[in-house]
């Protein structure tokens, strides 16, 4: 047999191969997917049961799956920082206990160990700015874009998700305008995908939400957390029932309050 013969038939054959193996696939995605939403369905019918009151959409909306992002701590992005808020002629201080100290003429940066921040900075007599348009200015030089409502802004994680206690508020007093929060400064993150499905979020939330309690909004999100080398983001479910905020950690099941301490 001549070989552009054989060469036809070898290419045939693994053309069906991969059509086989592509079917296989796609016949195992189908299979792993509606067994998800049947686990969701059996979830909600319990909670309901239980005397909850929802439209399953707001569940079904939900994303699959969740991960968990750990960002080192980041000297080099912490000076960045401080130096778009107060200039290049900074002079830095290691205070210890995880304290960084940036200061200039301008004013004085810190950074503490847990993502908290904060920045003071003298206000020109001249100056005219209202608030919202000083914090929108310093937001914009930490590349940060500003909220609607202007009285803080929320961090948000690389897939970008709020992380629910990190935000920055402005004030001002006797001539100095601060930026304070727990804010995270970091260029890099590892990102961990976690096995916690929909139905396990959803029968958690029988242990947190009142009886008889109508659900009317969820979605997802992060708390921050403090580690030895940086930050954990841990994601949560943050579900409003009867007008209260509720938060449910996808790592531990349990409920979480808005600064990441556990019930």
């Amino acid at each position: 047999m001549e070989w552009s013969k054989v060469k036809s038939i070898l290419i045939a054959l693994l053309l069906v191969v991969d059509a086989i193996l592509g079917v296989t696939v796609a016949a195992q995605y189908v299979q792993l997917r509606d067994a998800e939403r049947d686990s969701l369905a059996g979830a909600a019918q319990l909670l309901r049961d239980a005397g909850l009151r929802f439209d399953e959409e707001l569940f079904s909306d939900m994303p699959v799956s969740l991960s968990m992002w750990t960002v080192p701590r980041d000297a080099a992005a912490e000076e960045r920082a401080a130096r778009a808020l107060l200039g290049a002629s900074i002079e830095s201080e290691a205070a210890g206990g995880g304290i960084t100290v940036f200061e200039a003429q301008e004013g004085r940066v810190t950074f503490r160990a847990g993502g908290i921040f904060e920045a003071l900075r003298n206000i020109s007599s001249a100056s005219s700015q209202s608030p919202e348009d000083a914090f929108s200015k310093i937001l914009l030089a930490l590349n940060v874009s500003p909220e609607e409502n202007g009285a803080y802004v929320t961090q948000r994680a690389p897939d970008g998700a709020p992380i629910v206690n990190a935000r920055l508020q402005y004030s001002t007093e006797d001539g100095t305008e601060a930026v304070t929060g727990l804010w995270i400064f970091a260029d890099e993150e590892t990102e961990t995908r976690l096995r916690a499905t929909r139905a396990e979020l959803l029968l958690a939330l029988r242990a947190v939400v009142p009886e008889q309690a109508e659900i009317t909004a969820c979605s997802a999100g992060y708390v921050a957390r403090e580690e030895r080398t940086g930050m954990r983001l841990e994601p949560i479910w943050r579900v409003t029932a009867d007008e209260t905020d509720y938060y449910v950690s996808a790592l531990t099941l349990r409920q979480v309050l808005p600064f990441g301490m556990e019930k």
